[in-house]
């Protein structure tokens, strides 16, 4: 069993990480576990194991059979899929970090800093004729 909750736990890190760093956060960001690289893809993942991990981990390691690992991470392939967990992640990161606006106003770029005063920042400033 325990061999079949590792390969799905790792599985859901890696969709969870890939869900952090597409909406540009930061994976290391972690709330719950804190001190790693990765601390915010454990807490994201902690909010999904029970419902998307378990079940497929408990189903692959009552079925007999070789390849407990390859079987667990086809499962959540296809669990996952069904689920559109990584769409449901993007949502409810959004949701969880405040950014949930239906139209969000795009925000200006600040400005950059220059001793002899601050730039506009968005702006090519390298002229034309470089």
């Amino acid at each position: 069993m325990n061999k079949a909750v590792s390969a799905g736990n790792a599985c859901l890190y890696g969709l969870a990480h890939a869900a952090i760093l597409s909406m540009g956060y930061s994976p290391a960001l972690g709330f719950v576990h804190t001190g790693k690289m990765l601390s915010f893809v454990y807490d994201v993942a902690d909010l999904y194991k029970l419902e998307v991990v378990l079940p497929v981990a408990f189903r692959e390691a009552a079925t007999p059979g070789d390849d407990l690992e390859r079987r667990v991470r086809t499962g959540l392939r296809d669990h996952m899929t069904k689920l559109r967990l990584l769409e449901r992640m993007a949502a409810d990161l959004l949701h969880l970090l405040g950014g949930d606006d239906a139209n969000p106003e795009p925000t200006a770029p600040g400005d950059l800093w220059d001793p002899e005063g601050n730039a506009a920042g968005g702006v090519n400033h390298a002229g034309h004729d470089s």
